[in-house]
């Protein structure tokens, strides 16, 4: 009985999606010229899962993107070229099969 017990939480931990680093996200430079770029860093709970962004800038700017899926951490340029001088609220999410969960905000100060 217990070696069947033990063998199928085995094969169930086999199974499971790859979990990774503890969630996060992070941007360099913190400020750069407009038309500059800014590379967005980060890692997802579980190998496998997207990640979209949600930036929210002066005025009206708002912008969505997304990747994946990623492989646990991730690191990507994106250009500010268009983007006004001021602050920057750039969100990350983990998108999972049932849901999306925060892995942090940045702000970017674009001049």
């Amino acid at each position: 009985m217990w070696k069947v017990l033990l063998v199928g939480l085995v094969v169930a931990a086999c199974a499971a999606p790859a979990a990774v680093a503890k969630p996060g996200l992070s941007v360099t430079p913190a400020t750069v010229a407009s038309g500059g770029t800014i590379t967005l860093s980060g890692s997802v709970a579980t190998a496998g899962d997207g990640v979209y962004f949600v930036v929210d800038g002066p005025g009206t700017f708002n912008a969505t993107w997304s990747v994946g899926p990623v492989a646990g951490t991730f690191s990507f340029d994106v250009s500010t070229s268009g983007w006004a001088p001021g602050k920057y609220r750039i969100k990350g999410y983990e998108v999972t099969t049932k849901m999306a969960v925060s892995i942090g905000a940045v702000v970017v100060t674009v001049t």
